[in-house]
């Protein structure tokens, strides 16, 4: 029959092993509400965006202006090349 120290014992190598699977359970669930954040966040930059170049088409007033806002904006040296060759700066 095992010792009072050795089923303490037990019941503490198995606390241990429960604590370790909820870490890891809380570690994925925080992966997964970032990643979709990330694609929310993505969607609703594409939808703003869509709509807002819709609107620039019909009107250029409007498209100047996003094109103002465009050249004071910090962007990567490729995606100027893109929007300048696509007349948009």
């Amino acid at each position: 029959m095992p010792s009072g120290d050795e089923i303490r014992s037990s019941r503490l190598k198995s606390f241990l092993e429960r604590e370790k699977a909820v870490k890891a359970a809380i570690a994925e669930e925080r992966v997964r509400l970032l990643k979709r954040r990330e694609r929310t966040a993505a969607r609703i930059a594409a939808i703003i965006g869509s709509v807002l170049v819709r609107h620039a088409e019909s009107a250029s007033d409007f498209r100047l202006m996003i094109m103002h806002v465009l050249r004071s904006a910090e962007l990567t040296e490729a995606e100027r090349n893109f929007l300048t060759r696509q007349g948009w700066l």
